[in-house]
């Protein structure tokens, strides 16, 4: 991985969108009043395209991935993701969505410091009662693609916060989603860190025809992206 030579990773509109959020608006209760968060909020994200999403903290960015994920529903406006009607699902395919069509990295990467990286990258598919021998080969070959292959029986607290976090970078794709979705997923580390992190996603997408979507402060990495849109008092502005 080269983490001097930028990446600008783009998709072929040709090949369909993977992510519409179209007319999205979601607010929160700030005492007495409603405090918007998102206005009207449109994106569309090509398969296999690379987006980022910058903005001030509490401007809303990781509102509007926390929607794109399931986690919660806007007050107005639909969100589709491949073939799901995101905003439409009940909590039972909600969990199937968040198993299987997106892969989640966070700020912090959420590893149980009781398992092994390998253990920790290979769960979300036991979850899915998938065979063990062909999730263990699945798992041991991300770790391999993240440059962790010599690292899998080590326990989370072993590891460094970069490696903490490629870990997790591989656990996002063992279920083979179509989407990744990253939530400043280098917040929390060194600039030497924050570029293999940066490599890593943006190589395992890359390599896996995958779609990522980013959440980021660092203008660096947001800029990698094949498209960068900003998000000022709840409105997304393409940059």
């Amino acid at each position: 991985m080269n983490e001097d030579k930028p990446v600008r990773t783009g998709g072929d509109p040709a090949t369909g969108v993977a992510i519409t959020v179209q007319g999205v608006r979601k607010t929160f209760p700030n005492g007495r009043e409603l405090l918007t968060v998102l206005h009207e909020v449109d994106l569309h994200v090509h398969a296999g395209e690379t987006v980022s999403i910058t903005g001030e903290s509490g401007s809303g960015k990781s509102t509007l991935l926390s929607l794109v994920a399931g986690l919660d529903y806007p007050d107005e406006g639909e969100i589709i993701v491949g073939a799901d009607r995101v905003t439409r699902l009940q909590e039972r395919d909600l969990t199937r969505y968040r198993a299987i069509t997106v892969g989640l990295v966070f700020q912090f990467h959420y590893l149980l410091r009781d398992f092994t990286a390998l253990e920790n990258v290979m769960l979300p598919a036991l979850m899915q009662n998938r065979p063990r021998a062909e999730v263990d080969h699945r798992a041991r070959e991300l770790l391999r693609q993240v440059g962790l292959e010599n690292r899998d029986d080590h326990y989370p607290p072993q590891l460094s916060g970069g490696e903490r976090q490629r870990v997790a970078a591989a656990r996002a794709l063992i279920n083979d989603p179509e989407v990744i979705l990253a939530d400043e997923p280098t917040g929390n580390l060194d600039d030497y860190n924050s570029h293999l992190v940066e490599d890593t996603l943006l190589s395992l997408v890359s390599d896996h025809g995958k779609t990522l979507l980013v959440v980021t402060h660092n203008r660096d990495f947001a800029a990698r992206a094949a498209r960068t849109y900003h998000l000022e008092r709840g409105c997304l502005v393409s940059r």
